[in-house]
């Protein structure tokens, strides 16, 4: 071999020797461009559970309206009257079409009567203090005792014991006010109570549920049995 060919031979080993690294480069890692895909992000030191500056002091704003409620509503049911230990007398009477009705039958309970025309608040349960001695709770509490009834509505009126029910509008089928629409009403001491669904008796209170005709309150009847001790 030459002088020439010999140089000419190691020229192309040198060559072949320089695009060997290019080759071995591109079979290695993919390199980053638009068609890759993206690699998650490893969270520094460890990747702890993240929880927001925020939060911690929203919890304490909960918790503190949640006892400032709780506080409420205890202050509110633990003065409520009538309470346990406490025996209170109201008169009543139901006057259904201008026709006075007789008293409700004896029944038992915290709040009940002993067909003496007087409703009997002396709760023995929370449950019967407060709004639990309302004149709606009566009436519902008579319903249950007597089988049926016990319905004392802004619109709707049903006398413990009895299957008749009354409605706004309601024309009166019988009695001094035949053939006139009825609304219910409740009259507290001569004087309509509009919000009657919330009214609790108070001791000494003289209290009418009518239906019938719009009206000022009925004249009272005379009083009924002398009040209890």
């Amino acid at each position: 071999m030459s002088r020439r060919e010999r140089r000419r031979s190691r020229r192309a080993r040198q060559a072949r020797q320089e695009k060997a690294p290019l080759i071995w480069q591109r079979s290695g890692p993919a390199p980053k461009g638009r068609g890759a895909a993206p690699q998650p992000k490893v969270a520094k030191g460890g990747g702890g559970f993240y929880i927001p500056p925020w939060l911690p002091v929203a919890g304490i704003i909960v918790a503190v309206v949640a006892i400032f409620l709780g506080l409420v509503l205890f202050r509110e049911t633990s003065t409520a009257s009538p309470r346990i230990g406490d025996h209170w007398h109201a008169a009543y009477e139901i006057i259904i079409c201008g026709t006075r009705q007789p008293p409700l039958p004896s029944f038992p309970g915290g709040v009940h009567t002993h067909g003496d025309g007087y409703i009997h608040l002396h709760p023995q349960f929370a449950s019967e203090e407060g709004r639990g001695a309302s004149l709606v709770r009566f009436f519902e509490y008579a319903g249950r005792a007597l089988g049926s009834g016990g319905v004392l509505t802004r619109d709707t009126l049903q006398v413990p014991g009895d299957p008749r029910v009354f409605r706004n509008g309601d024309i009166c089928q019988e009695g001094p006010d035949q053939g006139q629409p009825g609304v219910v009403q409740v009259f507290v001491n001569g004087e309509r109570r509009l919000d009657f669904e919330d009214y609790v008796p108070r001791d000494g209170d003289r209290v009418q549920i009518v239906f019938g005709p719009e009206r000022a309150a009925p004249t009272p009847s005379g009083s009924p049995a002398p009040a209890p001790d």
